[in-house]
């Protein structure tokens, strides 16, 4: 695949390329992990102690288990790799900083409620999800400020 992509890239374009390849493959990995030790079994405590034995009894079902686990493990991994999008968007010239730190009500507010629909309805996955997605844009606007 790099044969045929690296072709047509200009020498500076695969210095970035190089650079930009494994940050990618290390953010994600790390999103990963995030999501793993640290959303889920604090995710699924919370989800599992609602209500009482007497009312209902909670049970994961393995299709759903499994829903929920891809879907929010590719979710974190892609979050993850937000600093370096917005790393690459400022250096190509479409962001800056002054404009990511304007704009820090607005992904405030865009972070909950992307956390609401993309989560169970509970804080705690909200929260988990809501979070890093807002430490990670600062860590974006640093980066594009230390770039």
């Amino acid at each position: 695949m790099w044969t045929f992509v690296g072709c047509g890239l200009y020498p500076h374009e695969r210095k970035y390329v190089g650079i930009f390849a494994p940050l990618t493959i290390v953010s994600f990995i790390i999103g990963i992990l995030f999501f793993y030790f640290v959303m889920l079994p604090l995710g699924l405590r919370f989800l599992l102690s609602f209500g009482s034995a007497e009312i209902f009894d909670a049970r994961l079902r393995a299709s759903e288990y499994l829903t929920f686990f891809v879907v929010l493990c590719l979710l974190m991994g892609v979050i993850f790799e937000l600093p370096l999008a917005l790393l690459f968007l400022s250096r190509i010239g479409v962001v800056t900083t002054e404009g990511l730190c304007g704009a820090r009500a607005y992904v405030l507010v865009g972070a909950f409620i992307v956390a609401a629909i993309l989560t169970p309805p509970d804080v705690v996955t909200q929260l988990l999800l809501a979070g890093p997605i807002l430490v990670l844009f600062e860590v974006g606007i640093l980066l594009t400020r230390y770039v």
